[in-house]
């Protein structure tokens, strides 16, 4: 089954209100049709939330490098995804909106 994956970390506002207004979005055109996961240093964040949260706040320092590459733990999240899932995955920023037919799109590819 496709994953779709959101990366939430460093605790900003701003960033983890976009998440959630994608995360409704995407939701809207699932219709149940694929998983939703988000990485997050604060899972509990999504408890309530129609998603697989993952705990990431122990890997953050490996995954960025020690803190020296911060983009470095997206890549980790989808690697980590890939075999968690052992299915494909679909990144999406958190400021993305999904509009109608971008699922059909994404499984058609």
């Amino acid at each position: 089954m496709l994953t779709y994956l959101y990366l939430d970390y460093g605790g900003v506002p701003k960033y983890r209100q976009e998440l959630k207004y994608s995360l409704i979005s995407l939701k809207e055109e699932l219709r149940g049709e694929a998983a939703i996961a988000v990485y997050s240093d604060a899972p509990e964040v999504y408890r309530d939330w129609p998603v697989t949260a993952v705990g990431m706040a122990g890997r953050v320092a490996a995954w960025s490098g020690g803190g020296l590459y911060h983009r470095r733990v997206k890549p980790e999240v989808v690697k980590d995804a890939l075999v968690r899932f052992a299915g494909p995955v679909c990144f999406l920023a958190a400021d993305s909106i999904v509009r109608p037919g971008f699922h059909a799109e994404v499984t058609a590819k």
